[in-house]
């Protein structure tokens, strides 16, 4: 309660809609663990019950109202706050809990979590709105031991100190991670060019945030996508570019982040994908040649995911892969119900079958 007060105080000065996701998150999983630790002093069927319904606005009343029975009295004080459908200043109070940190000392509490996506996201939030502020929790972060935390710091670092970047971040050049390698040489690149805009400067929160756009991994955690989003890289493409070639063996495949692509089959135009639309990735997961060519509709941005580092993504993240595969059977659903509307207008009217003539 007390880090959901504090980030609600926080996010007016550092918005950051991934550590909304978070700290909500953190709400949740906290709710479900109190439920489980009155699983062993309690019957476990009606919280198990109440676990599965407080999620269902139309059954969530109810819930709330059998854990109230359920409970003894001396616990409700304790309990009943971390569900009770009020604000969160009021939930403090009832909890009897201390006023929240305020949003900078919060902020730079969780820079010491022993998450280190909740680090990453904590750093990118004060480097984001006040660079200053950020700067001297960069230079430490450098050292730390998650290369995610790191390349978070070299961000931060370009942000707060642009002019002495390129000298602060040398030393990292020769880091064991090299995703943060790339990143540190291009932000010197960055930070050395009379011309910075034209560098381009990628990080994982941005990779993060197009990644959630597509339907296909929309409803998986943040935290879970950042495995993918390390592993993937920003490509261009001017308008009529060719992105691959029909029968050729694919070796990534692509999420649009701006712009559209253009998927044609012998010369036929399949489909015209936007923003935040997968590509490509039947040819990675079944190892065979590409059945459809791939060329930019208009300038286009990619995110472009080799097949090796998808691979091992997948090993460690079975969410995602289902997310591929309801993509999958969502796009065959789609391309037969076509088949099947062309097959019928090149029957003739009178051989159609009743109600589709």
């Amino acid at each position: 309660l007390l880090v959901a007060a504090a980030w609600r105080r926080a996010r007016g000065r550092f918005p950051s809609e991934l550590f909304d996701e978070a700290i909500a998150f953190r709400e949740v999983r906290g709710a479900r663990r109190v439920l489980r630790i009155l699983e062993l002093r309690y019957a476990p069927e009606p919280l198990r019950l109440v676990r599965e319904r407080l999620e269902q606005p139309a059954r969530r009343a109810n819930a709330l109202e059998v854990l109230d029975n359920t409970i003894d009295p001396s616990l409700r004080s304790l309990v009943m706050p971390f569900f009770d459908d009020v604000g969160i200043e009021e939930k403090l109070t009832k909890a009897g809990l201390g006023p929240p940190l305020e949003p900078l000392p919060f902020l730079e509490s969780q820079l010491d979590h022993p998450n280190p996506f909740v680090v990453l996201l904590a750093l990118d939030a004060v480097s984001r709105n006040d660079p200053a502020l950020a700067l001297p929790h960069a230079g430490r972060l450098l050292d730390h031991r998650e290369p995610l935390v790191r390349e978070g710091a070299v961000h931060a670092i370009v942000r707060g100190d642009p002019e002495h970047a390129a000298e602060r971040l040398r030393p990292i050049l020769s880091d064991d991670d090299p995703v943060v390698q790339r990143i540190a040489r291009s932000a010197i690149a960055r930070a050395s060019s009379p011309t910075p805009s034209e560098v381009p400067m990628e990080s994982t929160i941005e990779k993060l945030l197009a990644l959630r756009a597509a339907p296909v991994f929309s409803k998986l955690r943040s935290e879970d996508l950042a495995v993918l989003a390390r592993v993937a890289e920003i490509e261009t493409f001017p308008a009529g570019a060719t992105i691959f070639t029909e029968g050729e063996m694919g070796d990534a495949l692509f999420v649009v982040v701006r712009g559209a692509v253009k998927i044609e089959h012998e010369g036929r135009t399949l489909a015209t994908l936007k923003n935040g639309e997968p590509f490509g990735e039947m040819a990675v997961l079944d190892a065979q040649p590409r059945s459809a060519t791939a060329s930019a509709a208009e300038p286009t941005e990619a995110l472009r995911i080799a097949s090796d580092a998808f691979y091992d993504v997948l090993h460690e993240q079975g969410e995602i892969a289902e997310g591929i595969i309801r993509t999958l059977s969502a796009r065959l659903r789609e391309a037969n119900e076509m088949l099947e509307k062309e097959r019928m207008s090149h029957v003739p009217a009178a051989a159609a079958p009743e109600g589709r003539s």
